[in-house]
């Protein structure tokens, strides 16, 4: 009887020690909108890195959300161009991200795919599919 009772007590603590984990966790939404859309979004997609790991399933025109916990990231974004095996339009920004802070970045292409791409704050949230 004291076993069941001490894993139910194990299994409780454990599990409010995860929500409490997941409650301290911020959120980094990456948008992403091609300038030719019509051109960009068949042929390739965005490759997103956080501190130098690829983030899986990047997309255009949708928030990209990744919940990650506090402290400093480097955010990297470029668009590969497989036919040539090169990588255009990239863009690299440093983000410091604290307990429970939500930080929305806009990825801009430039006018020539040679020239580096931007990331900046996004203070306008328009409607981005969730």
């Amino acid at each position: 009887t004291t076993f069941k009772v001490g894993l139910s007590v194990t299994l409780s603590y454990s599990i409010q020690k995860t929500n409490q984990h997941i409650n301290r966790m911020a959120t980094l939404t990456l948008l992403c909108k091609p300038a030719l859309s019509f051109i960009t979004k068949p042929l390739t997609k965005p490759k997103v890195f956080i501190n130098g790991l690829e983030q899986a399933d990047a997309v255009w025109s949708s928030a990209n959300i990744y919940e990650l916990p506090a402290g400093s990231y480097v955010i990297k974004v470029y668009i590969p161009v497989t036919i040539f095996m090169i990588t255009i339009c990239i863009a690299k920004k440093r983000i410091e991200l604290t307990e429970k802070s939500a930080i929305t970045l806009r990825y801009k292409l430039p006018m020539l795919s040679f020239l580096p791409g931007s990331l900046i704050p996004d203070p306008i949230q328009p409607n981005y599919k969730r």
